[in-house]
């Protein structure tokens, strides 16, 4: 059984580990370039683009200058959140959505503002039909959420809000919801690529992905779609879609490693009636992909000692990774409020019933992950994060970290830098970490990561510690 999450200290007082809702609002807009969005807050909510542009994303059009900025905001105070704001409120949305590069605007709310109960909707609705593009309130359900519920709940408000109806479907194209587009760099390029290329090996047509760094055209496509394909980053909408279209959907894991990669394809394709390519696809997938192996487990990865931090839904590919390439995993940190933690247990992992599926296959499928961890940080303050980190260092208790940027800079362990935010490393290429392809690059990190570590640490220890 999973260790319950460390108590934190009641003295602690620093931030916790995590990115704010603000921040989430950002990043979805940063991965629809014709989207623009008011947020109705004090002018911080504005310099937290900074958290996404020029930091986590070199790609990022969020604040071109010249130009206006994709993410603005009221300029709220104390004083002005008691006034009636409807007329000041409609008069920036107007002026975004007249913008002529304006695909959809949205508009959310800090708490302070959120509490006064200002009518979105209907100042949305007066816009929208002024300016005849869309404009939506984004629904704001917790005072406490955090950066993925923010993407999400975007994502929600234009699969209730966009203008689609169901066409006419042609029975082999399919749409993905919940993809965590962060950035416009090669690692999500390469995701992306990765879905098409499953989806093409299927016989099916990616007809949209929510989101993709494309503008709010392509996500109009979904209208085209047969089937919705629900990933974590965004369930309601997913089924929001599945009901507005009348089509089916499938809640489907991140192909994240190769376990979770197998059951992805074959769930795809006994959902399409594609069942027999799904398993060729994987198949010759595992024979690209297996030999490959053969050195770095025994002679680099066998026994090693894992660490991750992070968004939860990549945790279960984290420990079927571990469990496939020899490693353990006694530390992982989940860098979220705990209901996305909860919420990446809610999808049971397993396989087509009553469908053939060869042994080898199968037991790859159904591997085994890592056992729990004995150290689990769920939503740490960041003290406490980096405190643990330190420790498990010192004590020469992990050898590799896999960690975004809230452990990247530990001292002592090796590290490979991954998902929301990545501060320090960069896609300049196409490079996965979604699918078959994505886990050999990830293992390839890994690899160097440790590698690299090793001989740093040789070399501080040949160096002189002083005087002769």
């Amino acid at each position: 059984m999973p260790s319950e999450p460390l108590s934190c200290n009641d003295e602690d007082l620093s931030l916790r580990a995590t990115l704010p809702r603000s921040t989430g609002l950002s990043l979805a807009v940063n991965a629809i370039p014709d989207a623009y969005l008011l947020i109705d807050a004090p002018h911080c909510a504005y310099r937290r683009l900074a958290y996404v542009q020029g930091n986590h994303d070199l790609e990022s059009t969020l604040a071109l200058v010249p130009g206006v900025p994709r993410v603005t905001n009221t300029e709220l105070s104390p004083l002005k959140v008691i006034r009636n704001r409807d007329a000041e409120l409609k008069e920036a949305l107007t002026a975004l959505a007249s913008h002529p590069g304006a695909g959809v605007v949205l508009v959310d709310a800090v708490a302070m503002a959120l509490i006064t109960a200002s009518d979105y909707g209907r100042i949305c609705a007066s816009v929208s039909e002024e300016t005849a593009r869309p404009v939506l309130p984004v629904p704001h359900r917790s005072l406490t959420g955090d950066c993925l519920h923010a993407y999400a709940e975007v994502m929600e408000a234009l699969a209730a809000g966009l203008p689609i109806e169901k066409r006419s479907g042609a029975g082999h194209k399919i749409a993905i919801v919940g993809l965590l587009w962060d950035r416009n760099e090669g690692d999500l390029r390469g995701n992306l690529s990765e879905l098409q290329r499953i989806a093409a090996a299927l016989g099916l047509e990616l007809v949209a992905t929510w989101f993709s760094g494309h503008p709010t055209t392509d996500l109009l496509r979904v209208q085209e779609a047969d089937l919705v394909v629900s990933l974590p980053h965004g369930r309601r909408a997913a089924r929001e879609l599945s009901r507005r279209l009348g089509i089916p959907s499938i809640a489907a894991e991140l192909p994240f490693g190769v376990s979770s990669t197998i059951r992805f394809v074959l769930s795809i394709g006994a959902a399409t009636g594609r069942f027999e390519a799904a398993l060729a696809f994987v198949e010759r997938e595992l024979a690209e992909v297996l030999p490959r192996l053969k050195w770095v487990v025994p002679f680099a990865l066998l026994h090693r000692r894992l660490g991750y931090v992070g968004d939860p839904h990549l945790f279960r590919g984290m420990q079927e990774i571990a469990a496939l390439l020899g490693c353990t995993l006694p530390f992982a940190a989940f860098t979220n409020v705990p209901a996305h933690e909860r919420a990446s247990r809610e999808v049971t992992a397993g396989l087509p019933d009553g469908i053939p599926i060869p042994e080898d296959v199968c037991a790859l499928a159904m591997l085994e992950p890592a056992k729990a961890p004995d150290t689990r940080l769920v939503y740490p303050h960041a003290r406490e994060l980096n405190d643990t980190l330190q420790g498990l260092a010192r004590a020469r208790a992990l050898d590799l970290l896999v960690t975004n940027s809230f452990g990247f800079l530990t001292d002592g362990i090796a590290t490979v830098e991954l998902g929301f935010p990545s501060y320090h490393t960069h896609a300049l290429t196409d490079r996965p970490f979604l699918g078959m392809r994505g886990f050999l690059g990830l293992a390839e990190r890994m690899v160097n990561a440790l590698r690299a570590f090793e001989v740093r640490s040789a070399q501080e220890r040949s160096r002189p510690r002083g005087p002769a």
